[in-house]
């Protein structure tokens, strides 16, 4: 069986990520929404560690990362098919 599309959403406000995630619910019906608080939380979903070893979504197609967020380095120097899924 075919696994959705995710997206990943990293945003630190929780306001701010319900109110992303209501727009991309809207506008992309079908489309799995993962929403990660912080930079160490979003490395750990894109490496599929820790809480997220077991995650029954594909890695995400697209990420909306905060500029702040420290995980930037790892997050550009990842190889594009990591984690295998």
């Amino acid at each position: 069986m075919a696994r959705r599309t995710n997206i990943l959403v990293v945003e630190d406000e929780p306001n701010d990520a319900l109110l992303i995630h209501i727009a991309l619910h809207k506008t992309l019906p079908g489309v799995h929404i993962s929403v990660v608080l912080n930079g160490i939380e979003a490395v750990e979903y894109l490496k599929a560690s820790k809480t997220y070893y077991d995650r029954s979504v594909s890695s995400p197609r697209l990420c909306t990362p905060r500029l702040e967020i420290a995980a930037h380095g790892w997050i550009r120097s990842a190889p594009m098919d990591s984690p295998a899924t």
